[in-house]
């Protein structure tokens, strides 16, 4: 980046590594316990009301809790402090003053004991059976209060029979989260050595733009520290975050909140331009031009971005290999050919020049 006419500075950071390596499990059991209970009190206690309150507001603290641990937890938790450091390259002209638009990816690399897709799959099925538990509970309750067809004993031990199952099966979903611990056996080949390649290969493509910084992250596998010491150093802008680029797959666009018409837009007519068509079905080489929610599971640096009121996405490419893949020792840089990071790059070069 320095040959390339940047300006990289290495600035340091502290943070809190305990939530991430311990809030997601604790999390898992507590809300495995809400579960189980909800489905315990609605069946054996016959008491489906009461049931309800434990399932909403249980969940509502723990989702609450996890928030404060994820974001305010990260930076003034006293457990666990380690150090980091974040990459930062401005051109020259703008190093006493803040681009319009950062390129990002992270630098670090962790492997877990679950793979990221069992745990992809693990999230899906206990929002959905967990959903379903609750939704279960507004007929019932409805039925309870006397409005509506009556039912008869025998129908409504059925229902909450239901809701019992659900809330086991629910419980049993998240045993992978419960048992998902990080450790250092990944090489992070595709997560994120791709990415911080594309960002450099991009910044390359992109030439002498003076408005245009680079951005490498690390701690992002311990729930974006670098990020979020990062954003709060900075004046809201424009991040394109690059995340996990695989040779083969569908290119995505993930954001956790609106984004903005004028960057979906520019988003749009880049993948155009790459010889790309929205909507193909044929060519894994091709690539919808369409920002979508981030999948359940999986977070990046974009989400804090985001949070701090940002304009911001990830791109990724892969398919359900590179999620089984990522997070474990297959991680390894021989299984990667790099034709991913070639199109990824001309991709974000095709975006920066459609922004500008």
């Amino acid at each position: 980046m320095s040959r390339m006419g940047f300006d990289v500075n290495r600035i340091p950071f502290e943070f809190s590594a305990f939530p991430a390596r311990w809030a997601p499990s604790i999390a898992a059991i507590f809300l495995a316990a809400i579960s189980l209970g909800s489905g315990y009190v609605a069946l054996d206690r016959n008491s489906p009301m009461t049931a309800a309150i434990i399932a909403v507001a249980g969940t509502a603290l723990v989702v609450r809790s996890a928030a404060w641990l994820g974001t305010k937890g990260v930076s003034s938790m006293r457990i666990g402090r380690v150090a980091s450091t974040n990459l930062v390259a401005k051109r020259r002209s703008y190093r006493h003053r803040d681009p319009r638009m950062w390129i990002v990816a992270h630098m670090d690399s962790k492997s877990q004991t679950i793979p990221m897709l069992v745990r992809v799959i693990s999230i899906a099925a206990f929002l959905l059976l967990f959903g379903s538990m609750i939704a279960l509970f507004i007929p019932i309750l409805i039925l309870r209060s006397g409005f509506g067809m009556p039912l008869s004993e025998t129908t409504m031990h059925n229902l909450l029979s239901t809701v019992h199952v659900l809330s086991i099966m629910s419980a049993i979903a998240l045993v992978p989260v419960m048992l998902c611990f990080i450790g250092n056996a990944s090489k992070g080949a595709l997560d994120n050595a791709t990415g911080v390649a594309t960002v450099i290969l991009a910044a390359e493509m992109i030439g002498d733009r003076e408005d245009v910084a680079i951005l490498i992250t690390s701690a992002e596998e311990l729930l974006m520290a670098g990020a979020r010491a990062f954003a709060k150093s900075v004046s809201p802008s424009i991040a394109i975050n690059c995340d996990t680029i695989d040779d083969d797959g569908r290119f995505l666009f993930m954001a956790s909140g609106k984004v903005s018409a004028p960057l979906s837009a520019a988003v749009d007519r880049a993948a155009k331009k790459c010889s790309v068509e929205r909507h193909s079905r044929v060519s894994s080489n091709r690539i919808r031009g369409q920002i979508t929610p981030m999948i359940p599971g999986i977070v990046a640096d974009n989400v804090v971005f985001t949070s701090e009121g940002w304009q911001s996405f990830t791109i990724s490419r892969g398919n359900l290999g590179t999620l089984s893949r990522v997070h474990t020792s297959s991680d390894r840089a021989e299984r990667i050919e790099g034709t991913g990071i070639v199109h990824a790059a001309r991709l974000i070069a095709a975006i920066v020049e459609e922004l500008s």
